[in-house]
């Protein structure tokens, strides 16, 4: 027996002969389009001559009688390498459920939902996955749901082709398309109890639709004219024209359904396993105050850690805005779902008064109810705080406000269209295309540093408007000085330079990935990074912790000379300097000025980032980068803080940790999803499952479980900054009414689901269920409101 040729290749020894009708002719060289469209059909003539073994290989054929010469002419241009064929619309003919896909050398197969490519042999690859085990699986489940609606079985494609009545061969092949269709749209094949197939779609639409709406922060309006308009558009369509969802009923799904589904699953989450609550208050003025409560929690359905909304907290009475109050809210919403405040780990809230610092602040009564709950208050709001600090010790000395005159640049040309196109006459003059001034918001030093780069690109043409001009506002009087000094291009090339090390910091703590592992390593580096610029390296390299640096000490400064302010700065203050345009008094200046920025920053850094927590420092062995530098002391260091939910007490135990700890350190580990991102959730996840091969024990169960713990840990506040955001985009001035507790919880709800993207999202048959029980409950809570209503009057 010949032994069997590898799939796809036609190699020298099963060619087949040339036509009889059409002589093989030496192929010239294939370029381009038209080539790859000649060499199709000649391709397809030598597909169809071989033949194809049950296990989709190529079957041997008898040697090639051509001359050497045409052998190797018609190899040179034969296989992928030359021949790349595209889809053929006789293909859907023969099979409806293959269609084109998104590229021609590609075809769908609604049956499998899956896009493969033709390119190689054409139909072939089309016969090969037909009448692969797996097609035969889903069409075999395919058949068996549809013989529920229809008695007769649906035959297969092939007998299908072979019907002789052309009337019987068209209904049924317009069942198996409507079946592959079905397949095709994920429509669920397990019936909805009390509903038919067609309801069943139209319903499962409008769930989808009403979720896709909430998640791209879509007005509910919207639906009055949606349902009118897909009926319009898909007129030959039995979901679209039985589509039948207004404000009023989508409300209803939304509020009934869809919200309850997903809060249901976040509380039983949080009874089985460690969360963090999230939370900071609005600064609303109304009758009602929202203080937003969020979850962070390992969902092991998607093997990450995910941020939920719980609840709304709003404040209305006297004790609005008080410990006491915000305190009652949070406790009640655990109480009310059956969540135990055992099951916390963490609480990232505001670093207001009434929030950490008070005696009797919310914190505080929170450490009450569980001791063991890491408080984290808002690092990004303490960077700010960082660089604000250092800003005024360098204004102190220099009498220059960097905020000030980023703040005044934006909002003069804010002012008016004028304004703009002087400047951007003066940009012509100078050389430079106009680029719009950016606007600075004082609570966000992000901004700040792409502001100072706009006003440092635009530098020479706004010194020249400001210079040329002559008015008498206030605000036009500062930016004249300002831009009339020398010094002050040498000032904001010095905050254009340093700026980064805040930023760069503050990034981490606005990442939505878990990072509480780098925030220690990170905060250090921060503070290092600040010291190089001013301090000797020999007196930096002797002390690893920051608190042992001694910044302060003058023998441990380098020279205003060699201070690292900046490439540009420092060529700029040297050109000013030999051009006379400034003095040597102006330079001394400007280095006491950048040593007392530097100083303070390292100063109140010391002071307010939590460096002394050792949580932060335990946390790195998450890190399966750091491993090597940690040690199962890491590991049993949340063991012993969080002994409810971590119950592996004992010498036995520990042992199997440190065992454990060992394998995670020596042992080759899986690659990480995204190394640039450092995505440890899915890594961990990936760990949990691991089993060893002899016992099929978990290898890294007790490790995994600590590790998704500390995962859970908050490592910013930017979570909570982000659902006020989402609360802005929804309750806007033309959305003024929506109930916070109601229609906008719910929102949130949805939106924080994880349902991205949302067309891809599938609702469970309970789901599209429940959404029938919501529009009748909507029903009769309105008519008996109404009756109610009408007797009353």
């Amino acid at each position: 027996m010949a032994p069997r040729k590898k799939r796809g290749l036609l190699s020298s020894s099963n060619k087949a002969p040339p036509s009889k009708k059409a002589p093989q002719t030496e192929q010239p060289e294939c370029h381009g389009q038209e080539a790859q469209h000649e060499q199709t059909e000649p391709h397809e003539q030598l597909i169809k001559q071989e033949a194809l073994d049950p296990h989709g290989y190529m079957a041997p054929v008898e040697d090639d009688p051509r001359s050497p010469e045409q052998g190797r002419t018609k190899k040179a241009c034969s296989g992928a390498a030359a021949y790349r064929c595209n889809f053929k619309d006789e293909w859907t003919k023969k099979w409806p459920f293959i269609t084109r896909g998104s590229l021609s050398t590609y075809y769908w197969c609604a049956v499998c939902r899956v896009e493969n490519a033709c390119s190689h042999m054409g139909i072939a690859d089309v016969v090969r996955h037909i009448k692969g085990k797996g097609h035969q699986r889903k069409k075999q489940a395919l058949q068996a749901a549809s013989s529920l609606k229809s008695s007769p079985a649906s035959p297969d494609p092939e007998s299908m082709i072979a019907m002789t009545s052309m009337n019987d061969f068209l209904q049924r092949q317009q069942a198996l398309q409507e079946a592959a269709t079905r397949a095709a749209l994920s429509v669920p094949t397990s019936p909805v109890e009390g509903m038919g197939d067609q309801e069943a779609q139209t319903r499962r639409a409008e769930v989808k639709m009403t979720a896709a709406l909430v998640q791209h922060n879509v007005p509910l309006s919207l639906a009055d004219h949606l349902g009118l308009l897909m009926k319009e558009c898909f007129r030959d369509s039995k979901t679209a024209q039985g589509y039948k969802c207004a404000r009023t009923k989508m409300a209803s799904i939304l509020n009934e359904t869809l919200a309850p589904h997903f809060k249901k699953e976040l509380v039983l989450l949080m009874r089985e396993g460690p969360y963090t609550l999230v939370t900071d208050g609005s600064n609303d003025k109304g009758k009602e105050k929202m203080n937003p409560l969020t979850v962070r929690i390992f969902d092991a359905n998607v093997n990450k850690v995910t941020h939920r909304f719980l609840g709304m907290c709003t404040e209305s009475d006297a004790e609005c805005g008080t410990a006491d109050g915000l305190f009652t809210k949070i406790n009640a919403t655990l109480q009310e779902n059956g969540i135990s405040w055992q099951n916390c780990v963490g609480v990232a809230i505001d670093n207001a008064t009434v929030d950490t610092e008070a005696q009797d602040c919310v914190s505080s009564r929170i450490l009450g109810e569980n001791n063991t709950i890491y408080i984290h208050g808002c690092p990004c709001h303490v960077v700010h705080n960082i660089a604000e600090q250092a800003g005024q010790s360098f204004m102190e000395v220099s009498g220059f406000d960097v905020e000030d005159l980023v703040v005044d640049v934006g909002y003069w040309f804010q002012r008016s269209t004028n304004c703009n196109g002087y400047l951007t006459d003066f940009g012509e003059l100078h050389g430079s295309e106009y680029m719009e001034i950016l606007q600075h918001i004082s609570l966000r030093w992000l901004t700040l540093e792409r502001c100072l780069t706009r006003i440092l690109t635009l530098y020479h043409p706004l010194a020249s408007y400001f210079k040329s001009a002559n008015l008498k506002q206030p605000r036009f009087r500062r930016l004249q000085d300002a831009f009339s000094n020398p010094m002050t291009e040498v000032y904001l090339l010095f905050f254009q330079a340093t700026i980064p090390a805040f930023s760069a910091l503050n990034l981490l703590f606005q990442r939505e990935q878990s990072s509480i592992f780098l925030l220690y390593d990170e905060m250090v580096n921060f503070i290092r990074k600040v010291c190089a610029r001013f301090m000797v390296p020999a007196a930096l390299q002797s002390h690893q912790e920051p608190h042992n640096i001694a910044f302060k000490e003058k023998e441990n400064h380098l020279l205003g000379g060699k201070m690292n302010v900046g490439f540009s700065t420092r060529a700029k203050l040297n050109r000013l300097l030999n051009d006379g345009d400034i003095t040597p008094h102006h330079v001394e200046s400007f280095h006491e000025a950048a040593l007392a920025f530097l100083m303070e920053a390292v100063d109140y850094a010391l002071k307010i980032l939590p460096l002394e927590n050792p949580l932060l420092k335990h946390a790195k062995f998450v890190d399966v980068r750091q491993r090597l530098e940690c040690c199962v002391d890491d590991a049993l260091y949340f063991v012993e803080r969080f002994p409810h939910l971590l119950p592996y007490h004992g010498p036995h135990e520990h042992d199997q940790l440190a065992t454990e700890f060992l394998e995670y350190q020596t042992s080759p580990l899986p690659p990480l999803q995204d190394p640039e991102g450092g995505d440890m959730g899915s890594f961990w996840a990936e760990m949990a499952n691991q089993k060893h091969k002899v016992t099929g024990v978990n290898c890294f169960q007790r490790l995994a479980n600590i590790a998704k713990l500390v995962l859970v840990l908050p490592h910013s506040n930017a979570d909570a900054e982000r659902v006020l955001s989402a609360v802005g985009l929804n309750k806007t001035k033309t959305r003024n009414s929506l109930a916070l507790d109601g229609t906008l919880s719910s929102i949130l709800t949805v939106k924080m689901a994880g349902l991205e993207p949302c067309f891809k999202w599938e609702p469970p048959t309970t789901l599209i269920k429940a959404s029938k029980k919501a529009t009748s409950h909507y029903n009769k809570t309105h008519k008996s409101s109404n009756l109610d209503a009408h007797f009353s009057s």
